[in-house]
C-alpha cells in the first residue's frame, strides 16, 4: 500500500488499484501500472496506456502505445500514428499521422511525407 495524498495505491494478485483514503474504489486492481499524471491518472495494461480522471472516469481506454500531455491536449500513439485528444478524451485529431507537434494553438501533422498546419 502507497499514499499519495488523499489517494492509496494497493497491489494485489501482481496488479495495481486505486482507493479513495475513505476506503472508495477508484481504480480496480487491474493494472499493470498506475501513475499520477497532473490531474489526471495514467494507466497501463495489456501492453497499452490509458487516462482517467482522479474520480476514476476514463478519458482514453487503455488502447495506445503512448500518452502524453502536451498544453491542454494529450498526445496519443496509437499502432506508430499519432493523434491528439482533448481532455475529456474527445478526439481532436485521429491517429493516421506520423508526426503531430503542438505549438499552442497551431497543430504540424506529417502523414506519408505531406506536411501541414492546422489550427486548434
Amino acid at each position: 500500500i502507497q499514499f499519495y495524498g488523499n489517494y492509496i495505491k494497493t497491489y494485489k494478485d501482481g496488479k495495481y488499484g486505486l482507493y479513495s483514503k475513505t476506503g472508495n474504489v477508484i481504480l480496480k486492481n487491474e493494472f499493470v501500472n498506475i501513475q499520477f499524471y497532473g490531474n489526471y491518472i495514467k494507466t497501463y495494461k495489456d501492453g497499452k496506456y490509458g487516462l482517467y480522471s482522479k474520480t476514476g472516469n476514463v478519458i482514453l481506454k487503455n488502447e495506445y502505445d503512448n500518452i502524453s500531455q502536451t498544453g491542454s491536449y494529450f498526445k496519443t500513439v496509437k499502432n506508430g500514428k499519432t493523434g491528439l485528444a482533448d481532455s475529456r478524451g474527445n478526439i481532436v485529431i485521429p491517429n493516421e499521422y506520423d508526426k503531430l507537434e503542438v505549438n499552442g494553438k497551431k497543430v504540424r501533422l506529417v502523414k506519408n511525407g505531406i506536411k501541414k498546419t492546422i489550427t486548434l
